[in-house]
């Protein structure tokens, strides 16, 4: 089956199933999410089943009208795991310049001002520890998420994992750390 952009409501539908697609009822009210780097490279550089579900997250985001938010760190984290692939031998430097062009040209939304930036990375250093993670990074998006009320999605299976553990409340009660954390893989 062939996946086709529904245009008369900006759904994507497998061909010949009214079935909704389920990543087009998760973002079908948002406005904005948080996308971090993992899944703007599967967009051009992931193996053929990550990449796409990169591309329809990206055509569904696309038809919609959802701004795709990054912090301030997504394009350093994005060029590194480009000249990863490199130094790999998995891109020629031909590729590279292509890849780095088509990095670029992502519709993305580059966020914080100094106020916002401050709050995100104290945020972000507790969600690390949380977690129990020792890079910031990745928990800076779920925090600029959080200050966005946003949901943040992720290409990285670990990092979600991490996000979806059940913690007790201070109420008393138990909930995922991180409900707004999405895991493109389970779409």
């Amino acid at each position: 089956m062939t996946c086709a952009l529904d245009a008369r409501n900006g759904s994507n539908r497998l061909a010949n199933n009214p079935t909704p697609d389920p990543l087009a009822v998760a973002l079908q009210n948002a406005a904005r999410v948080v996308m971090d780097a993992s899944l703007a490279i599967d967009v051009l550089l992931g193996e053929p089943a990550r990449q796409a579900r990169a591309i329809r997250f990206l055509s569904v985001c696309m038809a919609r009208g959802v701004a795709l938010i990054v912090p301030p760190t997504f394009p350093s984290e994005a060029d590194t795991a480009v000249r990863r692939n490199v130094k790999r031998s998995q891109l020629t430097p031909a590729q590279m310049a292509a890849t780095f062009a088509a990095l670029d040209k992502l519709p993305l939304d580059i966020a914080l001002d100094a106020t916002e930036l401050n709050i995100v990375r104290q945020r972000a250093r507790q969600i690390a520890e949380e977690l129990a993670l020792m890079p910031v990074y990745d928990a800076t998006y779920a925090a600029l998420a959080e200050a966005r009320g946003c949901d943040f999605w992720t290409a990285d299976e670990k990092f979600a994992n991490a996000a979806k553990q059940v913690r007790r409340q201070p109420n008393g009660t138990t909930a995922p750390t991180l409900p707004n954390v999405r895991f493109i893989g389970d779409f």
